[in-house]
């Protein structure tokens, strides 16, 4: 792929009937125009217009790099 990398996002919710606290991931592919963004990267992203049929999120910026 590219231009472009997957992202996971961590989320957590309360479950309703065991009051857990249950971990959820949701991935999402993202356009990177520049191919800046590596393996590692803690990047911002924002939802845009469709750039394929799986692909609407774009690289706004990298918050941090993985030193390696």
């Amino acid at each position: 792929m590219n231009k472009s990398f997957v992202v996971s996002i961590e989320s957590s919710k309360r479950h309703p009937v065991t009051n857990k606290i249950v971990k959820t991931h949701k991935k999402y592919k993202v356009h990177d125009a520049k191919d800046e963004a590596h393996i590692g990267d803690i990047v911002e992203i924002y939802e845009g217009r469709p750039v394929s049929k799986e692909k609407f999120m774009y690289l706004h910026k990298i918050v941090n790099k993985n030193i390696k």
